[in-house]
């Protein structure tokens, strides 16, 4: 007989986008010195895992098949966050991540499903108790392709998403700490 998890006993995930929604997006961020965490950033991941979630990294990197930097400079810099959250106590659980290009069909390239389904799966998670937090329509997209909730940050190229329309139903904050304020209030209604 296979067992199966219920609903109940399965992880949430909090799947953040990187550029824009962790750290300042100064287009194709791949060394350590380009890499400004934006204020409060630190501390709401570490709010986060207080909040029972699994804090995962889910970026679009297409800079490395643009030539513009290596995979090694981008675990290089994911490397670099972990320093600077293990200094507060904190961690990312895992990073995942795309190469591919924008109109790529490659099914991990948000907003395709590949790597919060590999999340899932990995931290055996239900995506629709888990959120994905970004700055861009491709963060939101991946939220509805997987059936999780999405929160928009005004920080990175927010501003621009929201004003162009491209929020959609989405829930709004100004920063990652605004996001985590959003979740505690669902989690006080009962999500």
């Amino acid at each position: 007989m296979t067992m199966t998890a219920s609903p109940e006993t399965l992880n949430r995930l909090a799947l953040l986008d990187r550029d824009g929604t962790i750290n300042v997006d100064h287009n194709y961020v791949h060394t350590r010195d380009q890499f400004d965490v934006i204020p409060g950033a630190v501390e709401a991941i570490k709010r986060l895992h207080g909040l029972g979630f699994s804090v995962v990294v889910v970026t679009n990197q297409s800079g490395v098949q643009r030539g513009k930097y290596t995979v090694e400079q981008m675990h290089d810099v994911h490397d670099y966050l972990q320093d600077i959250l293990q200094e507060h106590d904190s961690r990312i659980d895992a990073f995942y991540y795309s190469t591919a290009m924008p109109g790529s069909p490659d099914i991990r390239r948000k907003p395709m499903p590949g790597m919060a389904l590999e999340a899932a799966r990995d931290f055996n998670a239900d995506l629709g108790r888990s959120v994905v937090i970004g700055d861009k329509t491709s963060d939101i997209g991946l939220a509805r392709n997987v059936g999780a909730r999405s929160i928009l940050v005004r920080t990175g190229h927010g501003r621009e998403t929201e004003i162009g329309g491209g929020a959609g139903e989405t829930a709004i904050a100004d920063d990652l700490t605004g996001a985590v304020e959003v979740i505690e209030q669902w989690l006080r209604e009962g999500w």
